[in-house]
């Protein structure tokens, strides 16, 4: 009762606390973002067979250890005729010793094993060995069959675990996967222990029992892996552009979908993957593909979660933004479509524009991403990689530069933002680059105003906006008088 209370307070406090990686999007608290990891996790759980084998292999692993935990004592007092208390007593040391130095060797010896469903399989063996072991009457099998499974017990938990991280796609929901498959294991393994614990009446025909259900259920379970795992999860339908975005597994790779509704032509998507494939910026390689209601889409390695708006160190993100800048070459805009943005004229007002013109680099038509933010940037391994390709095109640099460090999901100081828009100056100073930015801010609100009808993230995103154009006000300025066309 007194957990019981403890944990319903902590939950409590712990719901007013904001959820860090959201904090300078929206004000969530933990339990609503754990609630949307969760789902995930059980999503993820319930259509994977790799999961759910692992899932099984840990519910019957820890179970053959409780059991083992509550059983061994009066299997060997039964045993022994004498000194009952002094032999069980270094017994149970000398499985300790097992447990951490035995398991130390056997845990080398199989990670040598190329395929890490084999070194579970062999687990599953040994603990079944083990128990047949203590499956005979006889003290030497008993004692024998109790170091056996020791090894057993220091091995196979680090295993499993690392193998459920290694297959977990949403890397960014770690822990709280870990903890809901521990839970879930430790849930059905008491379930099935009050179930298996009625054939413990004579504990070797028991723990025959219970090696004979572990092999096949185990083995059941391994079979049904033998059939690739295949599932979508659907991760954002954009009801403005009408392009759903999806998490997939086909066979044992995880991969990062968009299909566009209406179908773009053949030569649109040729164009992208043409502005994928330049080299402006870092990108993996993508696949054309069509699904079976003939929608046409594109396809790329999952890069995980981490997006660059995600990272709240400002100095890492600054690092990121210079690496990706400093990467982009000047390439000529020759041979690929005009970028699906909206025209120049409406973007920024005659001053800045004119003050922009200034930089010959910066305004001749060239190869362009059409809309580069945090968002759509996903750091992996210290590296960044850009994604959302779908408005490349023909158009000028300076787009993309204010795209990406003008943006609110960018914690940048302002100071830091100039610098890496002037890297790429010669003529325009920090007293310019206000007027710049305090106008394509506005424009950005507008635009998204515009648009939140159909999109309602974009209505704090208009806010922030607006916070944003303040940072970067000139002494004197007047609302736009032409309309924004989105």
């Amino acid at each position: 009762l007194f957990q019981i209370v403890t944990f319903c307070f902590a939950g409590y406090n712990l719901s007013k606390i904001p959820d860090q990686n959201v904090a300078i999007k929206k004000q969530d608290n933990i339990f609503k973002c754990a609630r949307n990891d969760i789902q995930r996790s059980l999503f993820n759980l319930f259509n994977d067979r790799s999961y759910q084998f692992l899932f099984i292999c840990m519910i019957f692993f820890g179970l053959g250890v409780t059991i083992n935990q509550k059983t061994i004592q009066n299997q060997l007092f039964s045993l022994f005729d004498k000194n009952q208390v002094i032999y069980i007593g270094l017994v149970i040391a000398a499985g300790n010793l097992f447990s951490s130095i035995g398991s130390k060797f056997f845990y080398k010896l199989i990670s040598k094993i190329s395929h890490e469903y084999i070194e579970i399989i062999v687990l599953c063996f040994l603990l079944i060995f083990s128990y047949l072991l203590m499956s005979v009457s006889h003290v030497y099998f008993v004692v024998f069959g109790f170091m056996t499974l020791n090894v057993f017990k220091g091995c196979y938990r680090p295993l499993l675990s690392a193998e459920m991280v290694n297959r977990y796609p949403f890397k960014k929901s770690l822990s709280t996967n870990s903890a809901l498959i521990f839970s879930l294991s430790v849930a059905f393994s008491s379930i099935l222990q009050f179930v298996i614990s009625t054939g413990f009446n004579n504990l070797e025909s028991g723990n025959t029992l219970f090696a004979v259900l572990t092999f096949v259920v185990v083995m059941g379970s391994f079979a049904m892996t033998c059939r690739p795992s295949k599932w979508s999860l659907s991760i954002n339908v954009n009801t403005h552009s009408g392009k759903k975005s999806f998490i997939e597994r086909a066979g044992n790779k995880v991969y990062f979908t968009q299909i566009y509704t209406p179908s773009p032509s053949k030569e649109r998507l040729d164009h992208i993957l043409k502005a994928i494939q330049s080299g402006r910026y870092p990108a993996k390689p993508v696949e054309i593909f069509q699904d079976f209601q003939g929608n046409v889409g594109i396809r790329t390695e999952y890069l995980q979660e981490t997006h660059l708006s995600d990272i709240l160190d400002r100095d890492l993100q600054y690092r990121f933004c210079q690496k990706l800048l400093q990467m982009a070459p000047q390439l000529t805009g020759e041979g690929f479509q005009n970028a699906q943005i909206p025209s120049i004229q409406y973007i920024l007002r005659p001053k800045s524009f004119a003050q922009i013109q200034k930089e010959p680099l910066l305004t001749e038509l060239t190869l362009i991403h059409g809309d580069l933010h945090p968002e759509n940037i996903i750091v992996v391994d210290g590296n960044p990689f850009v994604i959302d390709w779908d408005l490349a095109g023909q158009g000028p640099y300076w787009y993309d530069l204010l795209s990406l460090l003008s943006h609110p999901y960018l914690l940048v100081e302002k100071r830091r933002r100039y610098e890496l828009f002037l890297q790429h100056c010669r003529y325009l100073n920090e007293e310019d680059l206000d007027t710049i930015f305090f106008h394509f801010c506005h424009f950005k609100q507008l635009q998204l105003t515009a648009l939140s009808s159909q999109v309602e993230k974009y209505v704090e995103l208009a806010d922030l906006y607006s916070i944003a154009k303040n940072g970067y006000a000139p002494t004197t300025s007047k609302p736009l008088d032409t309309p924004i066309r989105v």
